[in-house]
């Protein structure tokens, strides 16, 4: 058995990707912003990965 190209190794990593529905997205930001912008992909992915939670209703007076 032979190793894996490094485009085999890509292609199986991008169809991975999209197979959970996740879709490429290139952006171009100033250098100071790259680490807020990082952290709040990841606070978003956090949100995302939990259970919805039920909504809660006021007592009834």
């Amino acid at each position: 058995m032979t190793a894996k190209t490094v485009a085999e190794r890509q292609r199986t990593l991008r169809q991975a990707r999209t197979a959970a529905g996740l879709v490429r997205l290139e952006l171009w930001a100033h250098p100071a912003d790259h680490a807020a912008l990082k952290a709040e992909a990841a606070k978003m992915a956090r949100r995302r990965a939990k259970p919805a939670q039920a909504t809660r209703v006021p007592p009834a007076r």
